[in-house]
């Protein structure tokens, strides 16, 4: 990229107006002159397109700059929120009663609970989600017999999630199924019955 661009050629020249209003025809040294104005003005016209493109991606990155510091700032105001203070214990205590119904299905295309938003909001949320098998404990599925096989892998997957970090917790489980008397999920479901606190059918 060229650095600080000055163009070669004055396009504002004095002798260039005289050269288009002489009533006489151009000399072989001023038809010389000419085609090096030419060859100057390509010269500028590549060094301007260099010199846009460079400033183009100097504007790009400063906005991209000013993006990430907005990020940075953000970050720090949360810092000085009041939860931030507040100790673990509490902050858990907190998560039982947000935790108390988790839905393994809200949509087709994007499975969710509660528990797994909160523990994907910070590291700290997460450990604390981790460190508490409580909250893992109680949860409802919900099948229809319209899912599609991706949408029935990721519900498994996090069904599975719930049984590995509920731990040795007793369950308590609601579950629905719509045009459907068996499933593999129930079958799973099954496997944990020794844990059973409650189940809804």
């Amino acid at each position: 990229m060229v650095e600080n661009f000055r163009p070669h050629l004055n396009i504002g020249s004095q002798s260039l107006q005289e050269h288009l209003r002489s009533p006489y025809g151009l000399s072989e040294n001023q038809l010389s002159k000419v085609a090096q104005f030419i060859k100057l003005a390509d010269d500028d016209l590549n060094g301007y397109d260099a010199e846009i493109i460079r400033l183009e991606a100097k504007v790009v990155y400063l906005k991209s700059e000013r993006e990430r510091l907005l990020d940075h700032k953000a970050t720090l105001s949360s810092l000085l929120s009041p939860i931030h203070r507040l100790p673990n214990e509490i902050l858990t205590r907190i998560f039982t009663f947000a935790c108390d119904k988790n839905h393994l299905y809200r949509n087709p295309s994007s499975p969710s609970s509660f528990t797994l938003n909160l523990s994907a909001v910070c590291s700290r949320w997460r450990d604390s989600c981790l460190s508490c098998s409580e909250l893992w404990a109680n949860f409802k599925v919900t099948i229809y017999s319209g899912f599609n096989e991706r949408y029935l892998c990721q519900l498994e997957y996090i069904l599975d999630i719930f049984l590995e970090r509920s731990k040795q917790q007793l369950l308590t489980i609601h579950i629905e199924m719509f045009g459907l008397m068996e499933h593999p999920l129930l079958r799973k479901l099954t496997r944990s019955s020794t844990r059973w606190r409650e189940i809804i059918l």
